[in-house]
């Protein structure tokens, strides 16, 4: 089942949080603390290029997400994060993910006061699809203390699903090496057609138009 918090539950826990200025994290296993970072997990919600609309992958039967060479994705955590005004956090992805080819081409770090599901925008560098199931610890959340409180207030937060407008951005087919390698290969085959047959005809046609241009004017 998914793991939502509403907005307005959000809101209030967030009053509360700024109070006590915790950290939160929803759900939170100890498993997945490390010594300097926390596991995250791939949520519900993604959105590869090229598609419609965004995946959930918990009404989903497989449960998991493709990206493939030159794909660039949207993934949200399952986690909600809460981070507190006097305290900054950094986020990644984890190696075994990079080693792949997946690359965060998005933001680097979450402000103070944020509250919501984080989004990574990725993208798959590798030369193989990659395949991740709903639930695998993907990303990792590290925090580091800020000399004053300032707190964030921008339209991303109490952030909750992946927002249509970048939705919109991505919509289309992306243009990535292996499809240009793609490209080239045809182009390049073709023009193996065109050397191979086509232009060996049109040099028959243009002799034999010669020869019989000279066999008419040597019978005048």
């Amino acid at each position: 089942m998914p793991l939502e918090i509403d907005v307005s539950v959000m809101k209030k826990a967030k009053e509360k949080l700024d109070e006590k200025m915790t950290i939160l994290i929803f759900p939170f296993n100890k498993e997945r603390l490390q010594p300097a970072h926390y596991e995250l997990c791939l949520g519900d919600e993604v959105y590869v290029s090229g598609q419609e609309t965004p995946l959930n992958l918990s009404k989903q039967k497989s449960g998991y997400v493709v990206i493939r060479p030159g794909e660039i994705a949207i993934l949200s955590t399952m986690e909600t994060v809460y981070v507190p005004r006097n305290l900054i956090a950094f986020i990644s992805i984890k190696v075994g993910y990079k080693f792949k080819g997946l690359v965060n081409i998005s933001g680097f770090h979450v402000d103070p006061g944020f509250i919501g599901k984080l989004l990574f925008t990725v993208y798959n560098a590798g030369p193989n699809d990659v395949v991740i199931k709903r639930g695998d610890k993907v990303f990792m959340i590290m925090f580091a203390h800020l000399n004053e409180d300032k707190a964030y207030n921008g339209k991303h937060q109490y952030q909750t699903r992946i927002n249509p407008e970048y939705v919109a951005v991505l919509h289309g087919t992306p243009v990535s090496p292996k499809s240009l390698d793609q490209r080239v290969r045809k182009i390049e085959l073709w023009l193996y057609v065109l050397t191979a047959t086509v232009i060996p005809i049109v040099v028959s046609v243009l002799v034999a138009l010669l020869v019989l241009f000279l066999n008419m004017g040597g019978g005048r």
